[in-house]
Parts: structure tokens; C-alpha cells; sequence
């Protein structure tokens, strides 16, 4: 074997393990992207939440509502 050739193979073995890389890398980039939005969404869903237990525990000064029907109901 020459040794041109043996430089072929070789940059060849590396050009596809760059893609390969280059393949991983992208589809972690988009695992990365849809794990952002999803933590945003569950951010906002959470501050929802508690602003409306805050709502709640503000509302309530446990005393039981005049209107409300009894729990054996």
C-alpha cells in the first residue's frame, strides 16, 4: 500500500467521523431546544399555580362560607 493511499483512508475515516459528530451534535441541539421550551412552559404553568394557591389561601380566613354545603353532602 502506498502512502498516499493510506492518507486517503485515513482522511476519509476522519471526514465520516466528523459527520457523525456533526449529526450527534445537531440532534443534541434539538433535545437541548424542546428541554428549554418545555421548562419554560412548566415555569409558567407553576407561577399560574401558585398565583392561584396564593389567590386561594388569601380568600380563605377559616371560617366556614355561610353558602357552602356541609362535607357530608
Amino acid at each position: 500500500m502506498t502512502e498516499i493511499s493510506e492518507i486517503e483512508k485515513r482522511l476519509e475515516a476522519l471526514e465520516m467521523h466528523s459527520a457523525h459528530q456533526d449529526n450527534v451534535i445537531e440532534e443534541l441541539n434539538d433535545i437541548a431546544v424542546k428541554q428549554w421550551a418545555e421548562i419554560t412552559a412548566l415555569t409558567e404553568r407553576l407561577s399560574f399555580l401558585r398565583g392561584k394557591i396564593q389567590e386561594l389561601e388569601a380568600g380563605s380566613d377559616g371560617a366556614p362560607d355561610e353558602d357552602a354545603t356541609p362535607p357530608h353532602y
